[in-house]
C-alpha cells in the first residue's frame, strides 16, 4: 500500500514516499466501477440537483458525496438486497478498506506505478487533467475488470486516516484505527 513515487500526503502535506507490504487474506467484492448518478439517485433523488459541472451526466459517477452519504447508500443497498432475496448472511454492501481498495485498483499488478502498468494508456483521458468526470463504463479495465479505479472522482474508503508508521495496524488484513478526525479517500 502507499505511494511508489513520493506523492504528497493530502492530510499532512508531507511527501509520503512510503509503502508497506500487506496481505489481504479474506475474499471481498468491489464493484466494477464507480456508482452512476442514476443508480445513486434511486436512493437519493435530490442528488440530481447536486451533480454540478464536473459530473452532470446520467452515466457519470455520483460525485460530491460525503462519507456519511456513501455509508447510507451502502445501507440502502443492503436493505434493498434483503427485500429482493439477494443478500446472504456473508454478503453485504460496505465501503472497502484502504488495503482492499488498493489491491483491487492495482488489478493484480504489484510494484507498478499505475493500475495499468508503468504508463497511462490514452483511454484514461482523465488521469492528468479533466474538466468533467469520465463515464463509469469508460476507460480500460484493469486485470480484475475494474474501470476508473484512479483519477476520475474521489472514492471514499471506510478507514480513518493514520500514517502507516503511526497507525499500529497489522500487515495482515489491516484495518484503520477505531477513531480519528479524517476519513480516507482515494483518487
Amino acid at each position: 500500500m502507499g505511494s511508489l513515487d513520493g506523492d504528497a500526503d493530502e492530510h499532512s502535506g508531507n511527501s509520503t514516499n512510503s509503502t508497506r507490504e500487506v496481505t489481504v487474506s479474506q475474499p471481498f467484492f468491489l464493484s466494477e466501477g464507480c456508482v452512476k448518478n442514476t443508480d445513486y439517485e434511486k436512493h437519493d433523488p435530490g442528488h440530481r440537483q447536486e451533480r454540478g459541472e464536473y459530473s452532470p451526466g446520467d452515466s457519470q459517477p455520483a460525485a460530491r458525496l460525503s462519507w456519511h452519504e456513501a455509508i447510507n447508500y451502502c445501507q440502502w443497498l443492503n436493505e434493498k438486497s434483503k427485500i429482493n432475496g439477494l443478500n446472504d448472511k456473508n454478503g453485504s454492501y460496505r465501503l472497502a478498506s484502504e488495503a482492499e481498495y488498493e489491491r483491487a485498483a492495482r488489478g493484480g499488478l504489484d510494484q507498478k506505478r499505475y493500475p495499468w502498468g508503468d504508463t497511462v494508456p490514452a483511454s484514461e483521458k482523465n488521469f492528468y487533467s479533466a474538466t468533467a468526470a469520465a463515464g463509469v463504463e469508460e476507460g480500460k479495465a484493469n486485470g480484475y475488470g475494474i474501470r476508473q479505479s484512479t483519477a476520475n472522482v474521489f472514492s471514499w474508503i471506510f478507514d480513518w486516516y493514520a500514517s502507516y508508521k503511526d497507525c499500529g495496524c497489522s500487515n495482515r488484513d489491516p484495518t484503520s484505527p477505531t477513531l480519528g478526525s479524517v476519513r480516507v479517500f482515494l483518487y
